[in-house]
């Protein structure tokens, strides 16, 4: 009882209670002053809201939050005054977590502090811009190999098939679980492991698992699967933490393997959903020393959830052999507590080293001024720049804004293709069809800033698969229409649509 009371966190309530009181208090003595219509009282509200929105402001251009969200919110609490303060203490200003700051700055969930003979096995190459990759973060380029799942059915039956086979341990980190076959039979597999006596860990995105039945949940702790949240939600307690999400989403099995991509725990990723039928994404399977990145992440990340240590000497994954593989591949990892995004700085980077072409598939578009620059700039040196988007989208407004987003990208040479009448929930690139990335990082600044995620950056024989990949895709895909967009725009659409982007 005492742990649950420690973890209720009464200094959140408090803080919460707080900012409904002093709105309440506020509202009433609007209201009280209108009922009285004495000018003092008007004149006093005035400046006193005046003074609010002073500090505020002050407080907005010094807080280490996205810079193009500032000019959003300022004009959001000028518009909307007492509301816009509430909404900006909520769900405005930058996440803190001091405690997940010093696990990231421990070696021991650095790749770097086990690079022997055994866990490198790097396939060399001399690849001297590629490289140059790993001096942005303290990281390592390993080698690895990919098995590309390019539907929800051969996701689900490779995933299912070596869940079974697993001897050792799994590791697992979900989205969203939703209700349905797929989960069902997940959590089967899980519990029957379990009872097997196999060493399974589960970190579960709170908000995600928020449908799923949490007495099935349970009843896997029963049998010994460990289970944590991370950011455990409290209702009815809403603030700035309360919106974070884990969109990460992989699997680790015996610490001999990894699957990653875009799929959550749903019949719907499966191709069983009457809104979208054949749901478009991308997964994969992925074997050799690189798969100790996962192993690492996922060992911090049980740290800051659980407040337990995994024996990572023990977990880690070594090859003794002299197996050639065929890709190198550099682990990209997200999380909303740091100031700067790794993704941003890689895809940049990535970006300015293309000579010929690039390739991007995602299903939101919604990026920083930095890259929408560097994007610019390509263009304008004569790179070829495609960016594939769903026809079908799954939400309407983030939708608006990534064609309102990508139509002005479209006069400087952007070429948008949209898949016809699905939705694509691929998240994949490549540049000069020599370097790829594909992970679950979408192209928008929650991906960038406010979430965890994991994302793979590599070169080898691999990057085939993706190259005729987004072929297949062109070949079911339309070019956007100008003159059918602007029919479907106007200013004022345009205006809301520009402010709103740095707040979704």
């Amino acid at each position: 009882m005492r742990k649950l009371f420690s973890k209720f966190n009464f200094r959140k309530i408090l803080i919460f209670v707080l900012w409904i009181s002093g709105t309440i208090a506020i509202f009433a003595g609007v209201s009280f002053a209108i009922t009285r219509v004495n000018q003092n009282y008007v004149y006093f509200f005035i400046i006193f809201l005046y003074l609010i929105n002073l500090i505020f402001v002050i407080i907005m251009i010094n807080s280490k939050s996205y810079s193009d969200s500032k000019f959003s919110w300022i004009l959001f609490i000028l518009i909307l005054p007492i509301f816009g303060h509430i909404f900006y203490l909520i769900f405005g200003l930058k996440s803190k977590s001091n405690r997940f700051q010093y696990l990231e700055s421990i070696d021991k969930y650095e790749v770097n502090s086990y690079l022997d003979k055994a866990t490198l096995n790097v396939k060399k190459t001399s690849d001297y811009e590629f490289h140059k990759l790993e001096n942005f973060f303290k990281t390592k380029m390993l080698s690895c190999d990919f098995e590309f799942l390019d539907t929800g059915n051969k996701f689900f039956e490779n995933l299912f098939k070596e869940l079974k086979k697993a001897k050792k341990s799994i590791s697992i980190i979900t989205f969203i679980i939703k209700p349905g076959v797929f989960a069902d039979k997940f959590i089967e597999i899980l519990k029957e492991k379990a009872q097997q006596g196999i060493k399974v860990q589960w970190l579960i995105d709170d908000y995600g698992s928020i449908l799923y039945k949490r007495k099935k949940i349970n009843d896997l702790r029963k049998v010994g699967v460990e289970i944590y949240f991370i950011n455990k939600i409290y209702w009815p307690v809403i603030w700035k933490k309360t919106f974070i999400r884990n969109h990460s989403k992989f699997i680790i099995i015996d610490s001999k393997m990894v699957f990653n991509g875009g799929s959550n725990i749903s019949d719907e990723y499966a191709g069983f959903s009457k809104r979208f039928g054949n749901l478009i994404d991308l997964n994969y399977k992925i074997s050799g020393p690189y798969v100790n990145n996962y192993i690492l992440n996922f060992a911090k990340l049980w740290k800051f959830s659980s407040n337990t240590d995994i024996d990572i000497k023990e977990s880690l994954f070594k090859d003794d052999s002299e197996k050639k593989y065929k890709n190198l591949a550099l682990f990209c990892s997200e999380n909303p507590f740091s100031p700067e995004s790794k993704s941003e700085i890689y895809w940049t980077k990535l970006m300015q080293m293309a000579k010929y072409n690039i390739k991007i598939a995602t299903p939101y578009f919604s990026v920083t001024k930095t890259l929408f620059n560097q994007i610019v700039l390509t263009l304008k040196s004569g790179i070829d720049v495609e960016i594939y988007i769903p026809g079908l989208p799954d939400k309407k407004i983030p939708y608006e804004v990534s064609l309102n987003e990508l139509f002005k990208l479209k006069e400087y040479g952007l070429k948008i293709y949209i898949y016809s009448d699905h939705f694509v929930h691929t998240k994949m690139g490549l540049i000069d069809h020599k370097y790829a990335w594909s992970g679950s990082n979408n192209w928008d600044i929650r991906s960038m800033h406010m979430q965890f995620e994991t994302m793979e950056i590599f070169s080898g024989l691999d990057t085939k698969f993706i190259e005729n990949l987004f072929e297949q895709y062109k070949s079911k895909s339309r070019l956007l229409d100008s003159q059918e967009y602007l029919k479907k725009t106007n200013p004022i659409k345009t205006f809301v649509l520009n402010w709103i982007k740095p707040l979704i």
